[in-house]
C-alpha cells in the first residue's frame, strides 16, 4: 500500500478546502437562538449501514459562534484512500442525503494515512442539498435533535466497489452527532480551540508527535506550546 506524505495531503485538503469556502460562502441570515453550541461525534465502521470492518476511526467536533459559524475539526486515524466527508440527515441506524461538505472531493486512489486533522468552519450547507437545509439553523437544529452524523467516504479508483477498507464510496466511518459539554479554550491562543489541559500540541505536517495537533493559530498569550518558532505571534504557520 502506497503513503503519503502528511505535506502532501493537506496541501490537497487545503486545496479542497477553497472550494467548500465557495460552497459555503453565502452567509446564512440567522436568529438568535438558544440551544447547545457544541457537539461531537465518535466515528467507526460500526455505524455505518451496513456496518464495515475496518480498522479506521475518527472524531469531529463543532463550536457553533455568533449562529452564524459552524467551526469544525475532524481527525482522521489509519484511513485509506478517504475522498470526502460530509453532515449528513438521518437518525442513527439510518442512511441519509448530504447536507453539508467538510472535507472534498478528493481524487481516488491517495493511499494511506495515519493521522489526518483538518479545521474548517461553514456558515451555511451545501447549496440544492438532499436533506433540504435552507440554511445553518437547519443544520444546527437538525445536530441538536440528533438527526445528523458525519461520513467520511473511501474510494480505491478501482471496480468493482466496496471490495474492502479504503474503498467505501458510500462511507467507511460514521459517527451520529451529539450534544457536548462547552469546552473551555486556552487564553493563549486564538483561530482554533486548544485544550488548555492538554499535555501538549504540534504543528499538523511537522515533525512534532503530538499526541494532539492543529493548524495555524494566533499567539496573544504565552506560548506554553511553542507554536509560534519564529516569534511573530502566529503559530504553525
Amino acid at each position: 500500500m502506497k503513503k503519503f506524505s502528511m505535506a502532501l495531503l493537506i496541501l490537497v485538503a487545503l486545496l479542497t478546502l477553497s472550494s467548500i469556502t465557495l460552497i459555503v460562502s453565502v452567509s446564512a441570515d440567522l436568529t438568535a437562538q438558544e440551544g447547545p453550541t457544541n457537539f461531537t461525534a465518535q466515528l467507526d465502521g460500526d455505524q455505518e449501514v451496513p456496518s464495515r470492518t475496518t480498522n479506521a476511526t475518527g472524531q469531529a467536533t463543532f463550536q457553533l459562534k455568533d449562529e452564524t459559524q459552524l467551526d469544525f475539526t475532524l481527525n482522521l486515524l489509519d484511513v485509506k484512500n478517504f475522498v470526502a466527508a460530509h453532515i449528513h440527515c438521518a437518525p442513527a441506524g439510518e442512511n441519509g442525503a448530504v447536507g453539508a461538505t467538510l472535507l472534498g472531493p478528493m481524487p481516488p486512489g491517495l493511499g494511506s494515512v495515519d493521522i489526518f486533522t483538518v479545521q474548517a468552519a461553514i456558515t451555511a450547507p451545501d447549496a440544492e442539498n438532499g436533506c433540504e437545509w435552507a440554511d445553518l439553523a437547519a443544520v444546527v437544529e437538525a445536530m441538536r435533535s440528533g438527526n445528523a452524523y458525519v461520513n467520511v467516504h473511501t474510494d480505491d479508483g478501482d471496480d468493482p466497489r466496496d471490495t474492502g477498507p479504503g474503498d467505501f464510496p458510500d462511507g467507511e466511518i460514521r459517527g451520529q452527532i451529539e450534544v457536548a459539554a462547552p469546552q473551555a479554550c486556552h487564553p493563549s491562543y486564538e483561530g482554533a480551540c486548544l485544550d488548555p489541559n492538554a499535555e501538549d500540541y504540534d504543528c499538523e505536517g511537522g515533525s512534532g508527535d503530538g499526541p494532539l495537533y492543529t493548524g495555524e493559530v494566533k499567539v496573544v498569550g504565552p506560548d506554553v506550546f511553542e507554536l509560534d518558532h519564529d516569534n511573530d505571534g502566529i503559530g504553525c504557520e
